[in-house]
């Protein structure tokens, strides 16, 4: 058996493995559940979905091919962060106080968040790089049906279940940091409140799915401020410090051994030289740049040597972000 970070090879094909930390464990299986088209690409061969989430991801590449094991095998990482990353907010806001009960207010501005998200994300599945197949349509169709229907009868019985393991719903009152306690007023007022205003959506992604242009309604005025966020944090990025400055500093305060220092440097400027390649900044890279820089590495690195880059790099990224805030870095290379 031949075995790599996230690649093992059995019996000639190639498979997928990634450990899920303890503390995520429990809530996994709830978070793949409700995860979709944010997360896995319908059209790709292979994906977590379905996947056993107990210890670890497992999953099958479907290929003898080195190559496109590697390729699939990032595609995956790329996924199990994404999935990770949710499980840790949800593990996080469950440490918050639990709210019972919300007022009307708070209610229609989640509601609002919630129809953008569902428009939105239906809008992108049109149009996206590539138009939808003949197949790929009809299943939409299907789909659509299948939900309306749902719905439908959940609003009939007041029955909020239908929204509870939705993603966009639950995406919308993480992203709110609100820990609702499960089976409050709060809880099923809310819900219910999503069946609703779901079942309201259906009339505008129905007459998309007819051939009606109905564009998705402006952004509320919460996520407006954070997408008015970005361009502010690329003005950062132009006065961020360089890699070598942030070295510097977490010298100073750190003050590890030359030696650790000389390791850690160089790591850093391995992760550098990498995201130069492909026109990355060290300030804007992302777990995806990290994830191909593993599988890539592992081509004349052994695991153990990749393990120990991605640790020091992890460790800069870690120490800059907390001490260092004009550096302008991204947080979701820590994630």
């Amino acid at each position: 058996m031949r075995q790599m970070v996230g690649l093992v090879q059995r019996r000639g094909i190639f498979y997928f493995r990634r450990t899920i930390p303890d503390a995520l464990r429990a809530d996994m299986p709830a978070v793949l559940g409700t995860a979709g088209p944010e997360f896995f690409d319908e059209r790709a061969p292979v994906s977590l979905r379905g996947s056993r989430a107990g210890r670890e991801f497992w999953v099958s590449l479907g290929t003898r091919d080195e190559d496109e094991a590697r390729d699939r095998a990032r595609r995956l990482d790329g996924e199990a962060d994404a999935l990770i990353r949710l499980a840790k907010r949800r593990m996080i806001l469950s440490a918050k106080p639990a709210v019972s009960e919300l007022d009307e207010s708070t209610i229609q501005s989640l509601v609002a968040t919630f129809r953008h998200r569902k428009l939105a994300a239906d809008e992108a599945r049109r149009r996206g790089n590539e138009p939808l197949s003949r197949e790929g349509f009809d299943a939409l169709g299907r789909e659509i049906a299948l939900r309306e229907a749902e719905l439908r009868d959940a609003n009939a019985r007041g029955d909020c279940a239908a929204a509870h393991f939705d993603l966009d719903a639950m995406m919308t009152v993480l992203d709110a940091g609100l820990n609702i306690a499960f089976g409050s007023h709060a809880d099923r007022r809310l819900n219910l409140a999503f069946v609703e205003a779901e079942l309201d959506v259906m009339t505008i992604i129905k007459d998309r799915q007819s051939g009606s242009t109905r564009p998705t309604p402006v952004l509320p005025a919460g996520e407006s401020r954070r997408t008015e966020e970005a361009p502010r944090l690329k003005q950062r990025h132009a006065e961020a410090p360089t890699p070598e400055q942030i070295l510097e500093g977490w010298k100073k305060d750190q003050t590890p051994t030359e030696k650790t220092f000389y390791t850690f440097s160089s790591k850093v400027r391995r992760w550098t030289a990498f995201l130069e390649e492909r026109g990355v900044t060290f300030q804007s890279a992302r777990l995806s740049d990290a994830s191909d820089w593993k599988i890539a590495s592992l081509v004349d690195r052994s695991a153990k040597s990749v393990s120990n880059d991605l640790y020091a790099v992890k460790a800069i990224y870690g120490w800059a972000l907390a001490n260092w805030p004009a550096a302008g870095l991204v947080d979701t290379i820590l994630s």
